[in-house]
């Protein structure tokens, strides 16, 4: 099933639960929401594959258009967390922008949440590098999930999050091959695709970066790779120190 709502946002106020009756839901996308209401039926717990993107908080949140507190709150990035334990099925899941825009409408984040999603197998979260290191805290994946996260580079600001990034993916220290693509082209910008794959598992970690922000040099990517060496090396360093 697939919805669309241009500029606005799912509330069951426009979208009432009588309407979606599908208690057998097993494929959901929302594309092109303002902000969502994680309560909502629709995110049922036979959904097996789930894709909700978001605009850009900042356009959306432009002029001072900010819900009150009661529109707020099941929309907040603690009921984001709510939603996705409750959805136990779930095999794919795909967030574009969700985690920023849900972060602005919430009181201070708690990094030490953990929901428990061994059964996911496709992860991607494409979002502010913050937002990709926070839910990449926050979401506990079994060693063999794909998991992407794509995010823009601006900088050695970034080493710390994408250290955290790292760390908390899964057997990040198991993987023993790094594949690195680098574009710059009119269509596409300036990217750089770094995959991380094992011998032995179907497990992969994939950083997607933009390179963007009056940081970045003309050399960005030879700042990127000093800045992803940098982090792995604290996240191993971690790992290892931990163990």
């Amino acid at each position: 099933m697939d919805a669309f709502l241009a500029r606005s946002r799912m509330t069951p106020a426009l979208w009432p639960a009588a309407v979606f009756d599908t208690p057998r839901l097993q494929y959901l996308r929302l594309s092109n929401f303002g902000y969502f209401d994680w309560s909502h039926s629709l995110l049922c717990s036979t959904l097996t594959s789930l894709e909700v993107g978001f605009y850009d908080h900042t356009s959306i949140f432009a002029n001072g258009n900010v819900p009150g507190a009661d529109e707020a709150a099941p929309c907040t990035y603690d009921r984001l967390l709510d939603a996705l334990e409750r959805l136990s099925s779930l095999e794919s899941l795909r967030l574009t922008r969700c985690v920023t825009t849900s972060l602005a409408l919430s009181p201070p984040a708690d990094a030490t949440r953990m929901v428990v999603m061994t059964r996911l197998r496709k992860f991607c979260v494409f979002d502010e590098l913050r937002a990709c290191a926070l839910v990449s805290r926050n979401i506990v994946l079994s060693s063999d999930a794909a998991v992407t996260y794509m995010f823009n580079y601006d900088g050695q600001a970034g080493f710390v999050d994408i250290a955290t990034i790292s760390r908390h993916s899964p057997s990040f220290s198991e993987r023993s091959q790094l594949q690195i693509d680098v574009y710059n082209t009119p269509n596409r910008g300036k990217e750089a695709l770094f995959r991380f794959t094992g011998p032995s598992s179907a497990g992969k970690l994939v950083l997607m970066t933009k390179a963007s922000g009056s940081n970045v040099l003309d050399s960005w990517y030879s700042s990127l790779y000093t800045a992803v060496i940098t982090a792995l090396l604290s996240a191993t360093t971690m790992k290892s120190y931990s163990a």
